[in-house]
């Protein structure tokens, strides 16, 4: 054997030009020494013709064989898609696994997109496979990107796939019911979800929260749902399930009602509870709504006597009390008896009608303004540790604060996770300096610039919150100021967003 040929890769089809950097990385592996050059030096002579893409990939899963997570860190994802491209899959198979047991969503989001870019060049089974698998993993942390891949599967899928496909539909009517939660909520479910077999607790305020979503976005008869059951509280469950079918039941009544009739809808009621003193933990439940309480029942004489008030109390678990966690199925039950006279008009019931009048319509950005104020509500009961750099940026100016919201500040660096939250807070908040406003959209996208930021723009932009003209000058602006950050599918969207079509 030659005497640069690497050791782990004596086979004499290895192509000569790639010998010397092979043996490079080969030693400065074994040698405990730093590879990133090395193995990016590797990869740029290696991924640049088809033919070599195979024994290149076949020598660093040998060479990186125990280390798999440094492989994984080290890898790109252009030399995963010219590997796809020659017929091979190694490499990739081993670092997509790696990613998706990391919970790396970016990197698998990046992947994906690489992949509905360059699609149309690859027709064999194992890109299909590779797809679908990508939407499994994506589907709770990043849906759209998952909807793409499922999209585009499905349109090569033979009958070798058919499990595949079956598991990604399965997952994507998961992260279908977990599409409005939050960040932090999405997490939690997708690593539980993702270990069934482990017995979960549910009793932190992160915990509570998740069971808050999931009870918020149940319906009867959804496909995924049991997934959650598998790891929720039987008992919990139960009432969950009766409460959300009682409210589709409400809400069927209310959408079939003869147009001289006057009900409330039910999207705008809410459950009445009165914690007992011989309840463990009834106290805790009256404690603060937000946290797995109930806000209290005021119910006017005149009240609707057509609503329906329902009651219900804790549950006990493993010996342990879960009081908050079924409070916050019943704190967003649709029942309530007078919230239609504190709520802003963007919530409150329809006008009566009569028989001679047409029914009032609901405005067009009604939906986006629920969007934000949920979001808003969850980020605000959330992020306690930003309130007060949330409230220093909304009374300052853009000269004062552009190096915090920079992350060029000691206070808030710009890896720190924090910085996220506060510059989607301000979106959803915004401050009243109209130059920072203009500021944080750009600021964002440099970020995170994937289709949460574009959920959260399109939502925006249709609110109509002080926020639509700075979103729509950066889409305007990010197509090309930013344009490798985003897929062609993505720059459509930002085009659509920020030259929206005119009203007829």
């Amino acid at each position: 054997m030659p005497e640069d040929t690497p050791a782990s890769r004596p086979d004499p089809s290895f192509p000569a030009e790639l010998l010397a950097p092979a043996k490079a990385l080969e030693s400065a592996l074994q040698a405990g020494q730093p590879v990133d050059k090395l193995f990016a030096e590797f990869c740029i002579r290696a991924y640049v013709k088809p033919e070599w893409a195979g024994p290149a990939s076949e020598f660093l899963a040998e060479l990186f064989e125990g280390r798999e997570a440094m492989l994984a860190a080290l890898t790109r994802v252009p030399d995963l898609i010219i590997e796809l491209a020659s017929g091979q899959q190694t490499l990739t198979t081993i670092v997509a696994f790696e990613w998706v047991a990391a919970a790396d969503a970016t990197r698998l989001s990046k992947l994906s997109e690489a992949l509905a870019a360059t699609h149309g060049k690859m027709h064999n089974p194992e890109v299909v496979h590779l797809m679908l698998a990508l939407a499994s993993s994506l589907a709770i942390m990043r849906y759209s990107r998952a909807e793409q891949m499922l999209n585009l599967a499905q349109a090569q899928a033979t009958e070798e796939h058919r499990d595949s496909l079956a598991e990604a539909k399965l997952w994507m009517a998961v992260g279908r019911i977990l599409r409005g939660s939050n960040q932090e909520v999405r997490e939690l479910w997708n690593h539980r979800l993702r270990r069934r077999r482990t017995s979960w607790t549910w009793e932190n305020p992160t915990e509570r929260a998740a069971l808050n979503e999931l009870a918020d976005h149940l319906k009867p008869g959804q496909e995924g749902i049991e997934l959650f059951q598998a790891i929720v509280p039987s008992c919990w469950w139960e009432i969950a399930v009766q409460l959300a079918t009682e409210r589709a039941a409400l809400r069927e009544l209310y959408e079939r009602r003869p147009p001289s009739e006057t009900l409330t809808p039910p999207d705008s009621l809410y459950a009445q509870h009165e914690p007992k003193d011989n309840i463990p933990g009834g106290s805790e439940i009256g404690a603060g709504h937000g946290e797995g309480s109930l806000p209290p029942a005021t119910a006017s004489p005149s009240a609707n006597p057509q609503v329906l008030v329902m009651n219900a109390w804790p549950f006990f678990m493993g010996g342990l009390v879960g009081a908050a966690a079924l409070a916050v199925v019943i704190a967003i039950s649709p029942y309530n008896l007078n919230k239609n006279n504190v709520e802003a008009p963007s919530v409150s019931a329809p006008a009566p009608t009569t028989l001679n009048e047409k029914p009032v319509q609901r405005p067009e950005n009604t939906d986006s303004l629920h969007w934000i104020q949920r979001e808003l509500s969850q980020i605000q009961s959330a992020n306690d540790d930003l309130k007060a750099l949330w409230s220093r940026v909304q009374r300052g100016s853009w000269t004062e604060h552009q190096a915090l919201l920079k992350g060029e500040s000691p206070d808030l660096s710009a890896e720190d996770p924090r910085r996220l939250r506060l510059l989607i807070w301000l979106h959803l908040d915004p401050p009243e300096d109209p130059t920072t406003r203009a500021e944080l959209p750009a600021l964002l996208a440099s970020v995170r610039a994937d289709s949460d930021t574009l959920e959260l723009w399109k939502h925006l932009a249709a609110a109509r919150t002080g926020m639509e003209k700075p979103v729509r000058e950066a889409a305007r602006r990010q197509i090309y100021a930013n344009a490798t950050a985003w897929s062609p599918s993505q720059k459509e969207q930002l085009n659509q967003l920020g030259w929206p079509v005119a009203p007829p």
